[in-house]
């Protein structure tokens, strides 16, 4: 387990950073999170990049399939293998997905605390602690994403549960349907809410703390506690930041599939006949094409190393500004900086 001495080993020329830990606010924090993606961007570039080869080639992989397969899909053993290839792509770009994060949290603490550590060193770490993180966070998106769904998809009340008496049945069958679902949808999305930042912490408490995988979620939990609303006005915010970036990029990106006049579907439509709304919904649009022939193929490789690039170049903030905050609750509940400072007047 990492020792609080061994995060002291600062790079040449830098200032220990054990000797400015204090609370921060939101506008600290921020300021914070981009201070040290643009003086780490190197760190951060080498990390995401094996996120970045890994996915395009997982992309390129279902796209070559999904473009000679169909010409023989009667065969049920070669369309087995389409499905086989596209099922083993997705996995192996969900897997690196989950390693690059964790490596890129290894790497935000490291830089944070003012010590020296290259990509293979990150990656080194995230490997010894990789399942408990793995399983810490798919206990986490097990309980997130079917909340999410519940309440993005709507629930269909069933009257019967109701509707008591003849005289009341016309009044459930227009009021209390809609009533319901908007009730249900919300407490769905107010229990995502809830557990969401209880456990925002779970990653960084595997991999840096070493945590098993439940005592992550519980540990995360204590740190959250007494807190909630502030972990939540900040992530809010974080969110909300890479929102605006994220809205940004895709229409720069986006020129490209309106300059050459194609749809995502890989058929092509006449430049005239696109209005000012149709070419912002392709820019804003960032799902793969589907290749049906060569041409289209080539805007597919386009099109993913472009969503991939994005996605690397957005995920190193989020992680960063959810290191800070674990930092932040840290030295306000637990007095991290005056056991940094005294570790560091011991060494």
């Amino acid at each position: 387990m990492l020792q609080p001495k061994d995060s002291l080993q600062a790079n040449d020329g830098e200032v220990s950073t054990a000797a400015s830990l204090q609370p921060m606010g939101f506008t600290d924090i921020l300021d914070s999170m981009f201070s040290l993606y643009r003086n780490h961007f190197r760190l951060f570039a080498s990390i995401c990049s094996v996120y970045f080869l890994i996915g395009v080639a997982a992309d390129l992989l279902d796209g070559i399939s999904a473009l000679f397969l169909p010409s023989v899909n009667d065969l049920s053993s070669v369309s087995g293998v389409g499905r086989l290839v596209s099922s083993v792509a997705s996995l192996v770009a969900i897997l690196a997905m989950f390693a690059v994060i964790g490596t890129l949290f290894f790497g935000v603490t490291q830089v944070y605390l003012g010590k020296r550590v290259t990509a293979r060193a990150a990656f080194r770490q995230t490997k010894r602690r990789f399942w408990p993180f793995f399983v810490s966070g798919l206990l986490y998106g097990i309980v997130i994403i079917p909340l999410i769904l519940l309440y993005s998809l709507g629930w269909d009340f069933p009257l019967d549960l109701l509707c008591i008496g003849v005289d009341l049945r016309f009044l459930c069958e227009i009021y209390l349907p809609e009533i319901a679902d908007y009730v249900i949808d919300y407490i769905c999305l107010l229990a995502a809410f809830c557990v969401g930042v209880r456990w925002i912490f779970c990653s960084l408490a595997a991999v840096f703390e070493e945590k098993s995988a439940v005592r992550s979620l519980k540990r995360s939990g204590e740190l959250v506690k007494g807190g909630w609303w502030r972990v939540f006005g900040v992530v809010m915010g974080i969110l909300l930041l890479t929102s605006i970036i994220l809205s940004i990029l895709p229409m720069s990106s986006g020129l490209i599939s309106s300059i050459t006049g194609s749809t995502q579907d890989g058929e092509e439509v006449p430049q005239e006949d696109m209005n000012l709304l149709d070419t912002l919904a392709s820019m804003l649009e960032l799902e793969l094409p589907e290749p049906t022939s060569w041409w289209s193929f080539a805007q597919y490789a386009i099109w993913s190393c472009l969503v991939y690039a994005i996605d690397c170049l957005i995920l190193p903030v989020g992680v960063i500004g959810v290191t800070l905050l674990y930092f932040d609750r840290r030295i306000r509940k637990e007095g991290f900086d005056i056991e940094m400072h005294a570790t560091s007047e011991a060494a």
